[in-house]
């Protein structure tokens, strides 16, 4: 019988996750067209709000395939009781996000937050200004040199650290390093964000405990 199929993947490599292109290797050959084809693997997460978005996935596909919404609808977006969507999120006083020009991949990430709080976000890398300056231009531009951050400030001011595989990797990841030291130096509020999509440079939290210089882990 043609039973619908929800594919979801364990995101967890300690836990015996693998990328969709593995699993699909692991298959059988008469198996894989049938399974894989035409599907999106839901990612399978167990912190708490990102395996909240796991159920609700997951909910959705299922509700699709049943007799009620099968033939009416190609989207049904769920949500939980009493929970806040992302229009009703602000900044309750103006917020510049700051950043280094030697975290690859930070000023995408940026450039996405700053669309979604354009009113009270703005963002700026480390070398644009130093932190005691009122008006940092609002830009996502990774152009730049060296970073020159302060304590004084009439706003509030955060470091973001955008974590993937290459972050303290490489050629970059003095530079990277330094920007770091300097914020927690001037007492900067220091934001991580960690990259869940392997295809995006993702990987396990655990792998950041090696990379990362030993004076920042902390």
């Amino acid at each position: 019988r043609q039973k619908p199929i929800v594919l979801v993947r364990e995101a967890n490599e300690a836990k015996g996750g693998l990328t969709l292109e593995d699993s699909w290797h692991e298959c059988p050959e008469e198996l894989r067209e049938g399974v894989f084809d035409g599907r999106h693997a839901i990612d399978w997460h167990r912190i708490a709000d990102f395996q909240k978005m796991s159920l609700k996935l997951i909910a959705e596909q299922l509700l699709l395939a049943s007799p009620q919404y099968a033939s009416t609808h190609n989207a049904l977006p769920l949500y939980f009781p009493g929970e806040m969507s992302v229009d009703m999120l602000s900044f309750d006083q103006p917020v510049c996000l700051r950043f280094s020009l030697h975290n690859a991949g930070a000023g995408s990430v940026i450039e996405e937050l700053a669309s979604r709080f354009c009113h009270s976000l703005s963002v700026a890398p480390c070398s644009e200004a130093p932190l005691s300056d009122p008006s940092p231009r609002e830009s996502g531009s990774e152009s730049g040199a060296a970073s020159s951050l302060t304590s004084a400030t009439p706003r509030r001011e955060v470091f973001m650290l955008y974590l993937r595989s290459g972050t303290f990797v490489g050629d970059e990841a003095h530079g990277l390093a330094a920007d770091l030291r300097s914020a927690r130096a001037a007492c900067v509020h220091v934001l991580a964000i960690h990259e869940n999509d392997p295809a995006q440079g993702g990987c396990a939290f655990s792998h950041f405990l090696t990379t990362t210089p030993e004076d920042l882990v902390e």
